[in-house]
């Protein structure tokens, strides 16, 4: 499954963003009385979530609960994310986001993309001189998830379990 990078903004009006692990956005959506199963599979859509992110810390409960369903990394800032911060974070996309939800959303989940940005460009051009793409995904989630230590580390785990499941 393609890696996912995910912003939620709980509420009554809940908001979530998928991003690529390249940082495109997939998708950015709000519901009113959204329940966790109902966000759950709206993400499911889009891949495998590598990190939850909120734009507030302590994180809301909520948003700890869907990371620890799909066993992702919760991210959350080292402080709350500032109103300009966020509107800064998301200004070229505010013509598409309907509501406060959904841009709160993206900026949490465009932050923790910028976080985790260098990792992922490294694996990607390690991978893609090595002619491995393949297993991008999992490599990627050892390494966010800390599983492995490093990109060798997390290369060579990822192409011994192919090799043993054939």
């Amino acid at each position: 499954m393609k890696s996912i990078i995910v912003g939620v903004d709980p509420g009554i009006t809940t908001g979530v963003s998928i991003l690529d692990s390249r940082g495109q956005i997939l998708a950015v959506h709000s519901k009113r009385d959204a329940k966790k199963s109902d966000i759950i599979k709206f993400i499911m859509k889009f891949g495998k979530p590598l990190v939850i992110a909120t734009d507030v810390t302590p994180s809301p409960h909520s948003v700890e609960k869907i990371a620890s369903s799909l066993g992702c990394k919760l991210f959350t800032p080292e402080k709350p994310i500032t109103v300009q911060k966020k509107i800064r974070t998301v200004k070229e996309f505010s013509k598409e986001l309907k509501n406060t939800h959904e841009s709160d959303a993206l900026a949490a989940g465009l932050i923790a993309w910028k976080n985790y940005r260098v990792l992922l460009d490294k694996v990607f051009i390690e991978l893609k001189k090595q002619d491995k793409m393949e297993i991008y995904d999992e490599v990627v989630a050892k390494l966010v998830k800390e599983y492995s230590q490093n990109i060798s580390e997390a290369l060579s785990e990822t192409s011994i379990k192919k090799l043993m499941s054939r």
